[in-house]
């Protein structure tokens, strides 16, 4: 069913798009974002995202003060589960094909527990930063030892500098403002030699969490949702 998007999409601004699905939630009181939204595709561009009325400030609170992340058991990205260590060691790995000096400094934006960073650090890189909205999961990445700041691409830490690399691993697709979060970005990465690593899931990695845990989409999955069946993740590498 063709109609007009509450949010315009973030790539192109169109506002005509098909409704693909209605996606509810059960939230507690008091939760910043919206109990439901439309999961919509862009007419002009195609582009898939969720079209939710909640702002960019509500997700910064979310993921601040209700960040699922903070349980290091049953969330992905600590590598507390054999299946999600697995992940983190491969995005590692593909990391270091990619970035050969061991002391080129690396930014992980959306670090949540530090499971990517640990795993690089086992790979021998040594000069590791993490940056997340939770000021739990930024104790726990201390605890293993690392570098981590609280903040996000909204909300740089003062004083962080730029990195040889910044990885955004499952981070784009919670973001709710793209063209923000593109200039944060490049203001992070050194214009000379830098390099960025994107990797997001498709459809394949969402139904995959989904049958392992018994979950649905969560409220914060906020932009996009890639369609590619073939792969659980998809890595893009940009060099400045």
């Amino acid at each position: 069913m063709k109609g007009l998007s509450v949010r315009n999409c973030p790539i192109c601004g169109g506002a005509e798009v098909v409704i693909l699905h209605r996606q509810k939630f059960a939230l507690l009181e008091g939760h910043p974002l919206a109990d439901g939204y439309d999961v919509v595709c862009c007419v002009r561009c195609g582009f898939v995202y969720a079209d939710t009325t909640a702002t960019k400030e509500d997700y910064e609170r979310f993921y601040a003060e209700f960040s699922k992340y903070e349980d290091r058991q049953f969330t992905s990205g600590a590598g507390e589960t054999p299946w999600d260590a697995k992940r983190l060691q491969d995005t590692a790995r593909q990391i270091a094909v990619l970035v050969a000096n061991k002391k080129a400094r690396i930014l992980d934006m959306g670090c949540a527990n530090g499971g990517l960073l640990k795993s690089l650090s086992q790979l021998g890189f040594q000069n590791l930063c993490g940056i997340d909205p939770s000021p739990v999961c930024v104790e726990n990445v201390k605890r293993l030892g690392l570098e981590a700041r609280v903040g996000s691409l909204f909300n740089l830490p003062a004083e962080i500098g730029q990195f040889d690399c910044v990885i955004l691993s499952h981070v784009l697709e919670h973001v709710q403002d793209l063209k923000s979060a593109t200039q944060s970005i490049s203001q992070l990465t050194k214009s000379e030699g830098g390099g960025i690593y994107v990797e997001v899931p498709t459809l394949l990695f969402i139904l995959t969490i989904r049958l392992r845990h018994s979950r649905t989409l969560t409220p914060s999955t906020s932009i996009t949702f890639p369609l590619r069946p073939y792969r659980t993740c998809w890595g893009l590498w940009v060099i400045l």
